[in-house]
């Protein structure tokens, strides 16, 4: 099967049991990173509808498990605010662009 995972801890646990997985980044310096879970790497925004549609083009699923950049948020509200960002406005987004859209948390 073919996957588009935003997150790479489940990327990396696909990729290794054999699944064509892409993933994620919005940090293009991350790239080389991510190749080593990750069978493709995107380079996208959540919220960007094309590149997201482009990326999940082909996939059987797409799975979020996004989670907020913890580094740009430093206090309870900022965080609360980043994820909203980050986790609502990928999920929206992979809706509208893809039939199967799957939502994996780790707490």
């Amino acid at each position: 099967m073919r996957y588009l995972i935003v997150g790479m801890e489940l990327a990396a646990h696909w990729t290794a049991d054999g699944h064509a997985v892409t993933g994620t980044t919005t940090t293009p310096e991350r790239v080389a990173q991510l190749r080593d879970a990750c069978t493709d790497v995107a380079v996208l925004r959540g919220d960007d509808r094309d590149a997201l549609s482009a990326a999940a083009a082909g996939a059987d699923a797409v799975v979020v498990t996004v989670s907020p950049r913890f580094s740009r948020a430093v206090d309870p509200a900022e965080r609360a605010g980043e994820y909203a960002l980050a986790l609502t406005a990928t999920a929206r987004t992979a809706a509208a662009v893809h039939h199967r859209v799957v939502f994996a948390s780790s707490t």
